[in-house]
């Protein structure tokens, strides 16, 4: 009997800095915490966003937007939930395009 072959599942990780270009047209700095896994075929990714205090209300409404990393990479997300930055003063947000690292 022949064993299927395993494959281990290979993540990307970002942790730095990174700005927020808004549906109203905002840049707004972050410290940005992103993993990417794969789903499929195609690779997901998503995690927090941590603004300084005076960028917070700029993106308290935000539901979508783009991330930009340092280097000029860009990439869509979402953020289903407006009310997430409550507690934890971060947003969770879920990529839409391929990651940007």
């Amino acid at each position: 009997m022949r064993l299927p072959r395993v494959y281990s599942l290979c993540t990307s990780a970002y942790n730095g800095q990174a700005g927020i270009v808004g549906d109203n047209g905002t840049d707004v700095p972050v410290t940005a915490s992103l993993t990417s896994y794969p789903e499929g075929v195609h690779t997901s990714w998503g995690g927090t966003l941590t603004p300084a205090p005076d960028g917070l209300l700029q993106l308290a409404n935000l539901t979508e937007g783009i991330l930009r990393l340092p280097g000029g990479t860009e990439a869509g997300f979402l953020r289903p939930d407006t009310s997430d930055w409550v507690s934890t003063q971060q947003l969770e947000i879920i990529g839409q395009d391929s990651p940007p690292f």
